[in-house]
């Protein structure tokens, strides 16, 4: 049957000459329409900030770089209700958080329904705008073909309970909420 169509318009198409033109016109639009549209969307737009880790050193494409032991200092939170979007605990064993973490979590409808929100709430406690934390390794993760992402884990120098954080840098630094003082 589809055998039977196709002969059926190649034929009508191949008597009318008009509509032969019409349609490699149309044909060729088309196509010339799909190609400048996967093109638009391949060029890298110029402020977007690109990173290179070499070592234990990331370098950016904006002249600055980041190395193991430096300071960096922690900006206003991007979320709502003053989280941090771009920080969470580097390790979910953390005993001072975990201590109450079932008692809080039962009792708190906000929590009981998204986890996340408790660990938003307990980073909130333990990070404020102008605090100094430390880089203390620098991760790169992902692939070539969905593309890298860099991990930070900082944390603060000396302190009884000190804990470490991961941080997302790219969206960190984007956001505010770390900011790099040289």
């Amino acid at each position: 049957m589809i055998i039977h169509f196709t002969w059926k318009t190649y034929t009508f198409i191949k008597n009318n000459a008009m509509y032969s033109k019409l349609l490699l016109i149309s044909l060729f639009y088309i196509l010339m329409i799909q190609c400048v549209h996967g093109q638009k969307d391949s060029i890298q737009k110029p402020e977007d900030t690109t990173y290179s880790l070499e070592g234990d050193t990331l370098f950016s494409n904006k002249n600055f770089k980041i190395y193991v032991g430096q300071k960096l200092t922690c900006g206003k939170a991007a979320g709502e209700k003053g989280w941090y979007t771009s920080l969470s605990f580097r390790t979910t064993l953390n005993m001072p958080t975990m201590l109450f973490y079932n008692l809080e979590t039962k009792n708190n409808p906000d929590y009981e329904f998204d986890k996340s929100k408790w660990e938003k709430d307990q980073i909130k406690q333990y990070i404020h705008p102008g605090d100094s934390l430390w880089v203390k390794k620098i991760m790169k993760n992902g692939n070539r073909r969905h593309g890298y992402w860099y991990v930070l884990y900082i944390g603060p120098k000396k302190g009884f309970l000190k804990f470490d954080f991961k941080c997302f840098i790219a969206e960190a630094l984007k956001n505010g909420e770390i900011l790099i003082k040289e």
